[in-house]
This record gives C-alpha cells, sequence and structure tokens, in this order.
C-alpha cells in the first residue's frame, strides 16, 4: 500500500518562549509499503524542505531543546509495572532516505553573548540513506557559516556496533567568530584568522582501536590577536600548516609529522619587575591566582603530545628586557630554523636551531 502525505507550514515553540526554535516550510513522505499483518513499514523518502532551527545554550549553561518534555513528564516519578513476557514480532521499519534541504540555524550562547547568535548556518544540506535501525547508514551533511566557513561532512553510521567514520572537510572557518570564548581568559582580541582542515574522523571500532581519532591536515592562515587596551599586533602569522596530524583518545595521542609557521610576528616583553607579557595577557580570578601559588602539582598525567618536526619562515619578533641595566630591546628579523623532537615525554630531548637578524 503506497500512502503518500505533505506537511506545509510547521512550527514549534516553547511554552515560556516568544520565538519558535524549529519552524518547517514542507514535510514530505512517500511510504511504499505498510504491511499491518507482517508488521513491516517500508518509507521510499521523508523530504524537509525549507526550515528554521533556533538552538540557544542559556544563561545557567542548559540547552533550549532539553525543554521540549513537559515540566510533569519529567518531574513525575512513575512506579514501573510488572514486565510482561512479549512473544510477538516487533515492527520491522526501512526508511530508504531522508533528505533535509533549505534549513538555516542559529545558535546563541548566552554564557558569553547573550544579546545576538553566535554563529548562523546557511543552507544546511543533509542526507541519510538506509535507515532500519541494524544497518550501516551512509550520511552527507553540507552548509555554510555565515561568519565565514564552510563545512562537509560525508560517512557512514553503523548503529550495531555502534561505530562511525567520517571524512572532514573545513575550509576558512573564520575564527574571530569564537572571539566571545576567548574574552573571559585574556586580554586580547581575535581579531582574524582562517581554520580549515581535511581529514578522517573514526569512532568505534576494534578493542585493540582508540575510542575516537582524527586524521588529516589542519591549516590557519591570517591570524591577528590584538592587545585589547591599545589594538597592537600582540600575535600573530600569514600561514600555519600542520602535516600527517594524528589525534586520538582512548588511549590519549597527539602526534603531529610536520608543522610550518610563515610569516609570524609578535612581541617578547620582560618588564622591570621580570613579569613576562605573555603572563600578564592572562584573565585570572583571585580564586585561580590563590590556587595556583598554593600548589604547583597538578593531577593525573600529561596527554601524549608529540611534534616530530617544527619550522619557522621568514618571520619577525620584537624582544624587550626592561629588567635589566642597561634595558635591553631589539627587532628581530628573518627569523627562520627549525624545532625538533617536541614531547611531553619527561625523557625526551628537543633541539633547537633558529637564525634572524637583529637591528643594529
Amino acid at each position: 500500500t503506497d500512502i503518500n502525505f505533505r506537511i506545509n507550514g510547521l512550527g514549534v515553540q516553547l511554552l515560556d518562549d516568544d520565538t519558535p526554535f524549529f519552524k518547517l516550510s514542507e514535510m514530505r513522505v512517500n511510504a511504499s509499503l505498510v504491511d499491518l499483518a507482517e508488521k513491516r513499514i517500508d518509507v521510499e523518502s521523508v523530504l524537509f524542505d525549507g526550515g528554521d532551527i533556533n538552538i540557544v545554550r542559556e544563561a545557567d549553561g542548559s540547552i533550549n531543546l532539553t525543554r521540549l518534555p513537559a515540566r510533569d513528564t519529567v518531574e513525575k516519578t512513575v512506579e514501573p509495572e510488572p514486565r510482561q513476557t512479549d512473544t510477538a514480532e516487533p515492527w520491522q521499519f526501512l526508511v530508504k532516505t531522508v533528505k533535509l534541504d533549505n534549513f538555516t540555524t542559529a545558535f546563541s550562547d548566552w554564557t558569553v553573548k547573550p544579546d545576538v547568535p553566535l554563529i548562523h548556518i546557511d543552507n544546511l544540506k543533509s542526507t541519510i540513506n538506509t535507515i532500519d535501525g541494524k544497518s550501516p547508514m551512509r550520511i552527507h551533511t553540507a552548509f555554510g557559516v555565515r561568519q565565514g566557513g564552510i563545512i562537509d561532512i560525508s560517512g557512514v553510521v553503523n548503529p550495531a556496533d555502534v561505530t562511525a567514520q567520517a571524512d572532514i572537510l573545513m575550509s576558512e572557518l573564520a575564527l574571530s567568530t569564537f572571539q566571545p570564548y576567548v574574552e573571559p581568559l585574556v586580554n586580547l582580541l581575535l581579531a582574524a584568522g582562517a581554520f580549515s582542515t581535511k581529514g578522517k574522523l573514526l569512532y568505534g571500532g576494534e578493542k585493540k582501536s582508540p575510542k575516537l581519532s582524527y586524521e588529516g591536515g589542519v591549516d590557519v592562515s591570517g591570524l591577528q590577536l590584538l592587545e585589547t587596551a591599545t589594538d597592537n599586533l600582540f600575535f600573530g602569522w600569514e600561514n600555519l600548516k600542520v602535516s600527517k596530524l594524528k589525534f586520538n583518545i582512548q588511549p590519549d595521542l597527539l602526534e603531529i609529522e610536520d608543522i610550518k609557521l610563515a610569516q609570524m610576528d609578535g612581541k617578547f616583553i620582560i618588564s622591570e619587575d621580570g613579569a613576562v607579557n605573555v603572563a600578564d595577557i592572562v584573565k585570572r580570578s583571585e580564586d585561580e591566582a590563590v590556587s595556583n601559588d598554593s600548589s604547583g602539582q597538578t593531577d593525573g598525567a600529561a596527554f601524549p603530545i608529540t611534534v616530530h618536526k617544527f619550522r619557522i619562515e621568514d618571520s619577525s619578533l620584537f624582544f624587550a628586557d626592561f629588567s635589566l641595566i642597561p634595558q635591553f630591546a631589539t627587532k628581530i628579523h628573518q627569523l627562520e630554523g627549525m624545532i625538533t623532537g617536541i614531547s611531553s615525554n619527561p625523557g625526551s630531548r628537543t633541539k633547537i636551531q633558529l637564525d634572524g637578524r637583529v637591528d643594529d
């Protein structure tokens, strides 16, 4: 039996919110088989066309979608009834294709930016094939970030063994979008920068395999960190290229074959009292200052990190030490060289070879 139906102009709104968190222009369902006797439903396609999703992380850290269940339902405790043995065959279902098209999403984080949405996602498109609760599902999702950037994810999710693999392509994601997360931590303005990555993400798998892993490359271009008090450049670069990155969780690992930093510019200043400008930019609460002064010990093992090769090309650095008598300051130009053997392993040795030209 074929069943086709369409829904237009759907909107869902939370009881205590004036703005709908979900709006849908059109939904179309084409079911090719509904067999009550055999307890089987086959759906050829489900299409969600034209929609808006409004996701909010509220001031207390909760997500607005978690308020969907009625409060009475959430808070009321119901004693479970005695379980009866059910020998009937369960329903079988198959949805061949689910497709989202022409969606937009606004994400707001009121913990850091309460006035306007932090990120807007445009032209969200997603396709999922073969949904039956047991077979591998092929998924493809792509969207643009209005503030800058394109993201494309394509892969397979297997519900039978709870595994997933995906090819990730992220191009020119604007880092200035995340300034509200930087502001509480440091006295710096993340004025510019673009993040790109291409790699493969794996979740689950064999017992000896990592729980989560990502392998690929990373590129950060046009980074500019400005001092909030003066708007002067504190640190930045033209391009940072990370090749052959490997990141694992359980067991933990971060291994990088090669990092190339080109056209870096920054400043390293030691004040008269011996304080370093890098430390001065960090914002600390009184509790953090007391905690740092009272104990130099850390709990747990350090995250294993290895960088085999770190190259610096065509860079510069302003260096000053005002704690000396006489005071010393210079600009280092044409800073180039290589750092090898960077590791969190206490027994490792790092080799540094840097050359540059200083002002007269």
